[in-house]
């Protein structure tokens, strides 16, 4: 029956036989990326912005928005890892730019890459994935990648995402 009173959920949520915990918090982030192209041209970008850290289901998402044209054209990115497999890394871009990527040292991945004037099928071979990042005390992600396009290195990636406290 409902009386106009707000409902109390009683009991936990568990997902696997596991309590299922949610946390968030604020978070300052710190991103260099060195792309280098096969003639060797190299853009290096660096960003600092706020973002935040989820803990869900012994996951931890690291969210944050860039503007990609320095116009307003934001684009808002997930980093997401299980914490008992810190060596497999999923990074998703959502607004003018679309991207899926999946980074595992020695492994590759499709990864479709969405920009207004075109989508590009490519594929991600990660040399290097190194996270120490923890929903405590922050860290870093290093990733260090090669973007190829039908089989031809189109991009050589340096990343590395810090974390740390708001």
């Amino acid at each position: 029956r409902h009386d106009g009173k707000s409902a109390r959920l009683r009991g936990s949520l568990h997902v696997e036989g596991k309590p299922y915990r949610c946390k968030m918090k604020q978070i300052r982030l710190k991103i260099k990326s060195i792309q280098r192209d096969p003639e060797g041209d190299e853009l290096d970008i660096n960003i600092a912005c706020d973002g935040t850290m989820e803990m869900r289901g012994g996951r931890i998402y690291i969210k944050y928005e860039e503007d990609i044209s320095g116009e307003g054209d934001i684009v808002e990115n997930t980093m997401s890892f299980d914490t008992g497999e810190r060596d497999v890394i999923s990074l998703s871009r959502i607004g003018d730019a679309k991207m899926s990527c999946v980074f595992e040292r020695g492994k590759r991945y499709p990864c479709n890459y969405e920009l207004p004037f075109g989508a590009f099928e490519l594929v991600v071979s990660a040399k290097c994935v190194d996270n120490s990042v923890d929903y405590e005390k922050g860290g870093e992600v290093y990733l260090k990648y090669a973007m190829e396009s039908r089989g031809i290195v189109i991009q050589n990636v340096k990343y590395r995402l810090t974390v740390e406290k708001a």
